[in-house]
């Protein structure tokens, strides 16, 4: 879609349709409803991802592309954090409608940015079939390279996510006690360890990237296996830091390779 009717017209098309979707989303109490419309909501939100990283690669220069995607992934994992943070504080404060009408806003704000600050881009073929690209799909699995990156890709995101969920579960569990309020504000430490991803392209053009690459997952490894050995709260926080810190970048070097 975004090659034929252009990358920056179908993120600001996807946001704005965000913003309809998230705002109904908070006007609606019947359970189904919900579901139908979170189902709709992860559709329009699709829209951006792919594209943005499209878009990227496209604009930047060769020299700042893996910065830049860099960036990107900085913000997806980042969001991941400062959501539970903001939806939690809120939801303790006030009603959970609450959070959809602001996250709407939000949507708007940032599809209004994109119109005025990014640059068109380039469409590349206003006559493409936008579904032949599916009925050709599985050539992309007859290339090992991108099958390798992708299974690095889901781990690292995986692992990701996991760690946090596992890390809850833990500290609120009868060992430590802890109030799950509380847990999200550890999680937000793990936005320190987020910083190195986007210097990802500095790193790589200094060294050699497949070398960065194999580095950053051995000890994100280390990282993740200490946490399993750890049973006070600052280690634990230190060692999830330690493992953000090299998880994000990886991250930023697959997302660039695929």
């Amino acid at each position: 879609m975004s090659e034929k009717y252009g990358r920056k017209n179908i993120i600001v098309f996807g946001l704005f349709l965000l913003s309809v979707i998230t705002l109904l989303l908070g006007l609606v109490n019947d359970f189904s409803f919900i579901l139908l419309l979170r189902g709709l909501q992860g559709l329009a939100a699709a829209t951006f991802s792919p594209v943005a990283l499209a878009y990227t690669l496209e604009v930047f220069p060769n020299d700042r592309k893996v910065g830049a995607v860099g960036s990107i992934s900085t913000g997806f994992l980042v969001a991941g954090i400062v959501g539970q943070v903001f939806s939690g504080y809120v939801s303790d404060h006030s009603h959970w409608h609450v959070i959809f009408y602001v996250l709407a806003v939000v949507y708007v704000m940032t599809a209004l940015l994109v119109v005025w600050i990014l640059p068109k881009g380039i469409i590349q073929n206003e006559t493409k079939n936008i579904w032949a690209p599916l009925k050709r799909i599985c050539i992309v699995f007859t290339n090992t390279n991108l099958i390798f990156s992708y299974i690095i890709a889901f781990v690292l995101l995986m692992s990701f996510v996991s760690m946090y969920i596992i890390l809850g579960a833990y500290l609120t569990s009868d060992f430590f006690g802890m109030k799950s309020q509380n847990h999200i504000y550890i999680r937000i430490f793990g936005i320190v360890g987020m910083v190195m991803s986007p210097f990802a392209g500095k790193i790589a053009k200094r060294f050699n990237v497949l070398f960065v690459l194999k580095m950053a997952l051995t000890l994100s490894i280390i990282a993740l296996t200490a946490m399993s050995f750890i049973s006070t709260i600052a280690g634990l926080t230190i060692s999830s830091i330690l493992f953000c810190w090299w998880d994000c970048p990886c991250c930023s070097f697959i997302s660039n390779a695929c």
